[in-house]
């Protein structure tokens, strides 16, 4: 039995394609990924964002509908209507969950390349796919390229800002791994391949895109173009709001979070320990620090633990992050 997910498993998940067959480009150079789950409010910008491509290549946009309890599934079917050329819709009759949802998208896709979307992001530069590709299309030794997003917040009193902040010249592996919040999910556009290198036990993970940015590092080299084409959104509904007020969940999510590392490491055959195990120590010292920001019972020596966390990690990492936007709004680097 092979360890890995195989087409068929991808394909055995509930699903109800609407489209039709006779209006898709037959061989898309690329498939948007797009999953939906009670994105009513924000899900036609996402689809428009699309949409709005300017590409010398065809294209298609799959959305995984995951049986929302708004409006979402019915402005999703709106916009295959109209766009019939461009867009797959994927539902089902009952809710399957972020990574099958995830899955039975990439068992469909017919592109050579994927780029993702979430309905509750969405893409602002109109040549953004075509940057992307030209780079990937003569730059075979690259697995993955990504750019810069605004992450815009639902309330006014949260300030926008832009991410990742790195000053790196060369994106390695290591860096990856290590670093947290480093590539945008909106601004990805990599390889289909991978897709044949997904562990069985990535339905286990508590996120889906770190693991898909590690397995394609490890395949070759990552590219950032520097460029803000997309928004990432913040809002009461996203998984990182439910983190920040809910501790409990937070915790669970970053204990999952130290396992899903470990399988990693595994799969790659402990080429990268080095580095996943710095990761898990970052990992385990924020689960102590959330311990103590929220007040939460511990030994005495995770509240150590947890202190030293916040003035090794939080405190410098903030402060560069100050820096690099302060730096970052009095220069416009842009590499073509």
């Amino acid at each position: 039995m092979s360890d890995y997910l195989s087409r068929e498993d991808m394909m055995s998940i509930p699903a109800r394609e609407v489209a039709d067959p006779s209006e898709l480009a037959s061989n898309p150079i690329v498939s948007v990924i797009m999953l939906a789950y009670n994105h009513e409010p924000y899900i036609a910008q996402a689809i428009e964002g699309v949409v709005m491509q300017q590409c010398t290549f065809p294209i298609e946009l799959l959305i995984g509908e995951d049986c929302s309890t708004d409006r979402t599934r019915d402005i999703c079917i709106e916009y295959q209507q109209r766009y019939p050329q461009l867009i797959r819709l994927v539902t089902s009759d009952t809710n399957v969950g972020m990574h099958k949802n995830m899955f039975r998208l990439f068992g469909r896709i017919k592109g050579r390349y994927i780029a993702m979307c979430e309905g509750d992001d969405y893409w602002t530069d109109r040549e953004k796919l075509q940057r992307q590709v030209a780079f990937l299309d003569t730059h075979q030794e690259y697995s993955l390229c990504f750019h810069d997003a605004e992450v815009r917040y639902e309330t006014p009193t949260n300030v926008a800002f832009h991410f990742p902040n790195h000053n790196l010249k060369r994106i390695r592996i290591s860096d990856v791994i290590e670093k947290t919040w480093f590539i945008p999910t909106c601004s990805a556009l990599f390889r289909s391949s991978v897709r044949n290198q997904l562990p069985k036990r990535f339905q286990e993970f508590p996120v889906g895109d770190m693991p898909l940015w590690i397995l394609l590092a490890s395949q070759g080299e990552v590219f950032d173009i520097r460029k803000t084409m997309a928004v990432y959104r913040r809002h009461k509904g996203g998984d990182t709001a439910k983190q920040h007020s809910d501790p409990k969940h937070a915790i669970s999510s970053h204990l999952q979070f130290i396992d899903m590392l470990s399988i990693l490491n595994e799969a790659l055959s402990w080429q990268y320990d080095d580095s996943f195990r710095r990761r898990q120590r970052y990992m385990r010292g924020l689960v102590q620090y959330t311990r103590i920001k929220h007040g939460l019972p511990q030994s005495i020596a995770d509240h150590v633990a947890g202190t030293a966390f916040f003035l090794r990690h939080t405190i410098p990492r903030r402060l560069g992050a100050f820096l690099f936007a302060w730096q970052r709004n009095h220069r416009h680097p842009i590499i073509q």
